[in-house]
């Protein structure tokens, strides 16, 4: 009988469904339970964008300076929801260990999957405070990329964000 709550509450469902007069519920809705960073891949999008394009504001302009060329408008211009991707499936680098981006051409590829939780991008989106990720970090190095600049060990991004 260790499975009798969970019967319990689903025969409670059945019996309290909609009621067919009014339309109604008597019972609140019950959304499912899919992974403690299940993602609303619009949200996430947005709250990458909006931090990106904070990043570009703070440091555009010192940016250009140091590589005397315009690589913050280039950054903007490829800063465009259709060049930020989505994907459940994990991520390698060359050494095939997980990652939680990936650059091709002008798109990024955020790793969304619940196989490696602490490479999943709402984790650093939604949970960079508690776990003391510096997210703002990760995203310039990622924008200097799309840009075309190698920032490999964040050589360039360790320049404007510490």
């Amino acid at each position: 009988m260790k499975y009798f709550p969970l019967m319990a509450i689903l025969v409670l469902m059945i019996a309290c469904g909609k009621d067919n007069k009014s339309g109604r519920s008597d019972l609140p809705t019950v959304i499912p339970f899919t992974s403690e960073y299940s993602y609303n891949e619009s949200s996430l999008r947005q709250e990458y964008m909006k931090q990106a394009s904070k990043l570009i504001r703070l440091y555009g302009a010192e940016i250009n300076l140091y590589f005397r060329r315009d690589v913050a408008g280039l950054m903007k211009a490829r800063l465009r929801s259709e060049n930020i991707l989505m994907s459940e499936s994990v991520i390698y680098n060359t050494n095939r260990n997980p990652i939680h981006y990936e650059i091709h051409n002008t798109a990024v590829t955020l790793y969304v999957g619940e196989q490696y939780p602490d490479q999943n991008w709402n984790h650093y989106i939604n949970y960079n405070q508690s776990q003391k990720v510096n997210t703002s970090r990760l995203i310039l190095h990622q924008l200097f990329e799309l840009a075309g600049i190698q920032d490999d060990n964040f050589r360039h991004t360790d320049r404007f964000i510490r």
